[in-house]
């Protein structure tokens, strides 16, 4: 008996431990689940409380920036209003300025390490520079992550976004240029519309036949008055480097500066075609106004005083405002070919980033993810203030909206597929700058195109070097 009474004695303490080891273990367990949770909180879009599998809501204070006026801050506080509908944990304080101080005041930003948490970018003149720097997250770290989907841009989108093969935004539309024509006056001057493959020098020839003078002489005629002229050809956008005189160099074999962003070619024959080409639009063949007759970005062609112009797809809407009185009637081609055979239409890309000075970088992605969401796009292509970088809601909305003729639209959907590269370069809005400056010389005629190459090529390669 006393044997069997110390057995049962024996059995009970052994189970006794193993009961106290095994809830031991499960402590530990979940001990160390909530551990990681909180670490990934810090760090990641999303977090998990206990073992708890369900993301808890993300909350904290952040700030986005970004250029514009007042009226773009009016409708991008109704974005903050949507999204903080959906994520009232989370406070989004909008702050914004002109282009000219909106960059520098990041600048100083970023490099002391204050940058809003959430702010815009330029991804064709200034994302390769501040992901160089180390001024911004990778977001295509951030979307791996969090499972989110980047595949459902347009390659061409996410490129400009990209650097270095990491993607260091999100698209908040996307928007490409190309020319659009006065249907009407083709029309009087007997001229057919450009074809699908028509070139610079084709569009050079129609644009002597429809720039007229007070006495209704074109460009052709030897009684033409040049210096009385009330209807041109062609527009001069000679200063508008990334969005019309880049691609017209690519059409003639290379642009302005390498992709790599390491030489200039302003020395190289497409570059000395291409500056030729704009400078004897002006003084030569008297088809397109000097700087002094109508002032830079004057859209003479809304006012009826100009033939074919590079038209941006986000003034679309704008066009058909009854209230801007713009009454013309145009159609648009993808950007003419050069020697190449092949069309470069600019693509442009306003990107949302984040800095990796944000104190709450999982706030930052979600407010960043719905900039990026099919719902905001909707809401942009809808209101006419760009294009999605996703095609289906431009099929779905683009295409269908009330402004424009749905054959008009299309082409720019279809200029999306053929778009003009980007300069990878740290300094390519420097460089862009540089030679905006130079070309207004050139095209004021204060230097020839050679002498004024020359200056270009010595100012863009020294800035190029200087990374």
């Amino acid at each position: 008996m006393k044997n069997l009474k110390k057995f049962k004695i024996i059995s009970l303490v052994l189970c006794l431990t193993i009961l106290t080891v095994l809830f031991a273990a499960c402590g530990s367990s979940q001990t160390s689940d909530s551990g990681t949770s909180t670490a990934a909180g810090t760090n990641a879009a999303s977090t998990t409380s206990g073992g708890d599998s369900a993301k808890a809501p993300v909350t904290g204070e952040i700030k986005y920036n970004f250029w514009g006026n007042a009226d773009q801050a009016k409708a991008i506080q109704a974005q903050i209003d949507s999204f903080t509908a959906k994520n009232p944990g989370i406070k989004v304080n909008l702050d914004f300025a002109d282009w000219g101080n909106y960059w520098t005041k990041l600048a100083t930003q970023s490099a002391a390490g204050s940058a809003p948490d959430v702010f815009a970018m330029s991804t064709t003149l200034y994302l390769a520079d501040y992901a160089n720097k180390g001024y911004l997250v990778d977001v295509g770290e951030l979307a791996g992550k969090d499972n989110f989907d980047l595949n459902k841009y347009y390659k061409s989108a996410l490129d400009l976004s990209s650097y270095n093969g990491k993607v260091y935004g999100l698209p908040q539309d996307i928007n490409t240029i190309i020319l659009a024509y006065n249907t009407d006056m083709f029309e009087k001057a007997g001229l057919s519309a450009p074809a699908a493959d028509a070139t610079w020098d084709d569009i050079m020839a129609m644009a002597k036949k429809l720039t007229l003078d007070k006495n209704g002489k074109n460009a052709e005629d030897p009684a033409f008055d040049s210096k009385n002229i009330v209807q041109w050809g062609l527009a001069n956008y000679s200063t508008w480097i990334d969005g019309f005189v880049d691609p017209i160099a690519n059409s003639y074999g290379e642009g302005l500066v390498s992709l790599d962003g390491s030489k200039s070619n302003l020395l190289g024959d497409s570059s000395k075609r291409t500056f030729q080409y704009l400078y004897d639009a002006i003084w030569k063949y008297h088809v397109a106004p000097d700087f002094d007759t109508v002032p830079a970005w004057t859209d003479i062609f809304a006012q009826g005083k100009c033939a074919i112009y590079p038209l941006a797809s986000y003034l679309l809407y704008g066009y058909a405002d009854e209230s801007k009185g713009i009454n013309i009637n145009y159609d648009v081609m993808q950007m003419p070919k050069g020697t190449t055979g092949k069309n470069f239409n600019p693509v442009q890309s306003k990107g949302i980033c984040i800095s990796p000075s944000s104190k709450n970088i999982p706030a930052a992605w979600e407010f960043t993810k719905f900039i990026a969401s099919e719902e905001n796009y909707k809401s942009v292509v809808s209101s006419g203030a760009g294009l999605s970088p996703i095609d289906s809601i431009n099929k779905e909305l683009f295409l269908t909206a009330k402004f424009g003729p749905k054959n008009t639209k299309q082409v720019y959907l279809d200029a999306l597929q053929n778009p003009c590269p980007l300069w990878q370069t740290v300094r390519a809005g420097d460089a862009n700058t540089k030679i905006g400056e130079i070309s207004e010389y050139i095209m004021k005629n204060k230097v020839s195109v050679d002498e004024g190459l020359k200056k270009m090529d010595e100012a863009v390669q020294q800035i190029l070097d200087d990374k």
